[in-house]
């Protein structure tokens, strides 16, 4: 049993120690182990003998080193010793640091605590001290000095800290000097209102100039805000005198302004200077008396007594240019000027004044300004409303009304810009006042020019020939008004424009059926439209000269509408005349045609229809005469038309309708087949028709 257990432990070390390089040698040399073991035994008990030799060799080596170790841990303990007593220094010394940061931070504390109070004390004392030197600027130094408005200034910061802090007022230190204080504070209020109510008192001088004495006045403003905080009675009795004062003052210089300019204006347009009035309004009865004995001259002194000129904008515009000339200054030398520079020399007067003062009151008055303004310039501005409202209600030239919208939306842009809104109300007033006239004069115009009303012929010899009085003021009086940009005249307006239009249209054609011969009436009309429609282009030729928005169209939607209405009136005439002219020369060439076209719109056979030998007949006619013809129609043309621009318009519009009824005469003839080819190429070319046209 024991020999095998010692077999199966030698199993496991054999096991065990089978990958170690020198077991596994020892078996592979084949060598009994037991010599081997004994070998190594020898070798042990040799390395042994020579451990110990060695070791006796270094005994006392091994002692002193280990005497050593023992000092070495004396050493250590009492170094171990050290360091904890140093420790215990440590955490003793940060207990007191720690105590010496607390101690700092309650001296810091306490320090502010003390700088804040002192600061606060100083404070305290500084804004209720009364120092004798500010006794004595206050009470004796003179009110325009640099002294008197450093005192107010002081005294005005010690009563606003007094008034803004109730604690002050129920302290002991406050009693003892608010007495004293108190005489300063009246002392100065009373010192002030005596110098200001001296220098407004200065401006109802007869000969004063406010805005020189508001340069002088603006320079103590301090003193008139010292008054609103601490002295509201004094501040509320300058303020009642000074809108008196200047309140009196203005109304003086306006209304002898305006007394002065009412006899400076040129009446151009009478009160009884309508549309519809006869030639010889406004005229007296000894020139009246005259024109009846120049019946040779009649129709000169008719177109220079039909008073278009009235109407007429002509240099009028100009006043638009000088909108920031200084005023008109009366005298008994300045020449007459229309309405509207009258207009513009008192608005100028009025913005100016107006603007000056604005500022003044907002720099002076502050906070107050902007209501004192009002105050002041309330009766001004109603006494200029009620004015101008008597001026408008006796005008009647349309046109200086117009100027005067024109001036009053420019004088507005023109404080808009600078941001200025002192008349704002008044610019929609006067707009108020305004365009109500207008549209009463447009009605008066357009009463005159009813069926029932119209004189506007009276004393007028009427021809073919003959522009009617009415055709030159509506033409002079459209144009004016295109001219002064049509935006102004919409909405309502816009349809006493129309109703205007449609009223002279009916008269001019009323008026060319009461012509005696046939043809006159639609010469007549040529004339008179022609004249109409040049007078509107010329005028929106002008008004695009003078845009200065280039995205903006010169010529009104109303505008338009009448330029068309009478360009398309035009033609319709234009057309009748030159049909009747070509229908009397080449009648058997007009029959043709439309007896030809006639038979295309019911898709006849043209060779059936119309007769060969009559086309050729026609054809060779007019071949042969053409010539002759138009230069029969260029003489009745010339006779019946005696304006350039009109003469070369109506003959080109003959020629055009000439060649046109050639061309539909040669159409006419290529459809009827062979025989129609056969008489086009015997007939006159219309190129030929052309080369002589334009040579003539």
């Amino acid at each position: 049993m024991d020999d095998c257990n010692t077999l199966v432990g030698l199993a496991q070390d054999i096991e065990r120690f089978a990958n170690r390089e020198q077991l596994a040698a020892i078996l592979d040399s084949g060598a009994n182990p037991e010599d081997f073991l004994s070998d190594y035994e020898s070798k042990l008990h040799v390395a042994e003998g020579r451990a110990i030799a060695d070791y006796i060799a270094e005994a006392d080596n091994l002692l002193e080193l280990n005497v050593n170790i023992e000092k070495c841990d004396e050493v250590l303990q009492a170094l171990e010793e050290v360091l904890r007593r140093f420790d215990q220094s440590l955490g003793s010394a940060s207990d007191e640091i720690m105590g010496l940061q607390r101690r700092s931070e309650d001296m810091r504390r306490r320090m502010e605590n003390g700088k804040s109070v002192q600061e606060r004390l100083s404070s305290f004392i500084e804004k209720i001290v009364v120092l004798p030197s500010l006794i004595e600027d206050v009470m004796k130094a003179h009110v325009s000095s640099k002294r008197f408005e450093d005192a107010l200034t002081t005294l005005d910061s010690k009563l606003r800290y007094v008034d803004e802090h109730e604690d002050v007022r129920m302290s002991a230190a406050f009693r003892d000097v608010a007495v004293e204080m108190e005489r300063l504070r009246l002392a100065a209020v009373k010192r002030c209102r005596d110098f200001l109510m001296d220098k407004v008192y200065e401006m109802r001088h007869p000969n004063s100039n406010i805005q020189v004495q508001q340069n002088v006045l603006i320079r103590y403003k301090q003193m008139i805000s010292f008054l609103r905080d601490h002295g509201h009675s004094m501040y509320e009795e300058i303020r009642t005198t000074y809108i008196a004062s200047v309140t009196s003052k203005f109304m003086e210089i306006f209304r002898n302004y305006w007394a002065s300019m009412e006899g400076l204006e040129e009446i151009i347009v009478p009160s009884d200077l309508l549309l519809g009035s006869p030639a010889s309004t406004g005229i007296s009865q000894g020139l009246s008396n005259m024109v009846s004995l120049f019946n040779s001259m009649r129709k000169e002194l008719h177109e220079s007594m039909d008073h278009h000129e009235a109407f007429q904008l002509n240099d009028r515009l100009d006043v638009l240019d000088h909108l920031h000339d200084n005023p008109i200054i009366p005298s008994a030398r300045q020449a007459k000027r229309p309405f509207e520079y009258l207009f513009a020399s008192l608005s100028r007067l009025l913005v100016d004044t107006a603007a000056h003062e604005y500022l003044f009151c907002k720099n002076f008055w502050q906070k107050d300004g902007r209501n004192i303004f009002k105050d002041v310039f309330k009766p001004v501005v109603d006494f200029i409303h009620g004015s101008l409202n008597a001026s408008f209600q006796e005008q009647n030239d349309l046109i200086a009304l117009l100027l005067c919208i024109k001036i009053n939306r420019e004088n507005f842009l023109t404080m808009s810009k600078r941001r200025n809104p002192a008349l704002d109300e008044h610019f929609d007033a006067v707009n108020l006042l305004l365009w109500p006239r207008v549209k009463h004069i447009l009605d008066r115009h357009l009463a005159s020019v009813q069926p029932s009303e119209y004189t506007g012929n009276e004393g007028t010899d009427i021809t073919s020939h003959t522009i009617l009085p009415l055709s030159r003021r509506y033409a002079s009086l459209m144009a004016s008004i295109l001219i002064l940009n049509a935006h102004l005249v919409e909405g309502s307006l816009s349809l006493n424009i129309e109703q205007l239009k449609y009223a002279v249209m009916n008269i001019l054609l009323t008026t060319s059926r009461q012509l005696p011969k046939r043809g006159q009436g639609t010469i007549f009309l040529l004339h008179n439209f022609h004249h109409i429609i040049s007078a509107l282009k010329c005028s929106v030729d002008q008004a695009d000269g003078r845009q200065e928005d280039e995205t903006q169209n010169p010529i009104p939607p109303f505008g338009k509408q009448v330029l068309e209405s009478f360009e398309e009136a035009f033609s319709r005439a234009l057309d009748l005349y030159v049909e009747a002219r070509i229908q009397a020369g080449v009648p058997h060439v007009s029959s043709f045609v439309r007896r030809g076209e006639a038979a295309v719109a019911k898709d006849a056979n043209l060779s059936e229809s119309l007769d060969h030998n009559t086309a050729l007949q026609v054809a060779l006619e007019f071949s042969s005469r053409w010539d002759k013809v138009l230069s029969v129609l260029n003489g009745e043309i010339r006779k019946d038309f005696s304006h350039e621009a009109l003469l070369a318009l109506v003959q080109k519009t003959a020629h055009s309708k000439i060649l046109l009824l050639w061309s539909r005469f040669v159409e006419l003839l290529k459809k009827m087949g062979e025989q129609g080819e056969d008489i086009v190429r015997r007939s006159i070319s219309i190129p030929t028709i052309m080369q002589t046209m334009r040579n003539n």
